[in-house]
């Protein structure tokens, strides 16, 4: 994994990875989550003929975070179930292999 990763890092930093996805002859698709609406390349893809989708990979399932923090996530994603008082979520729809 960590030699993907790398090889997608020096494409992205230092050669022409924007230019090789948006020119792919099959049907593309970026995900991203809404605190990443604000992505420099989005219009670039939207531009492109790339699908766009937020990922709401936590909608009505149940989640945490630092409790100063717990309501402002409530708030802000509604369709997530926040527990404001819990360390850890276990739910077997969220598990990772």
């Amino acid at each position: 994994m960590r030699s993907i990763f790398t090889s997608m890092v020096e494409l992205s930093d230092n050669g022409d990875l924007m230019r090789r996805f948006v020119s792919l002859s099959c049907l593309r698709m970026f995900m991203y989550g809404e605190q990443n609406e604000g992505l420099s390349y989005l219009p670039k893809f939207r531009k492109n003929g790339v699908s766009m989708a937020k990922a709401r990979v936590l909608d009505d399932r149940p989640a945490t975070t630092h409790w100063t923090h717990a309501r402002e996530l409530q708030t802000t994603y509604p369709k997530i179930e926040v527990e404001e008082d819990r360390l850890f979520i276990v739910h077997s729809a969220c598990a990772i292999r």
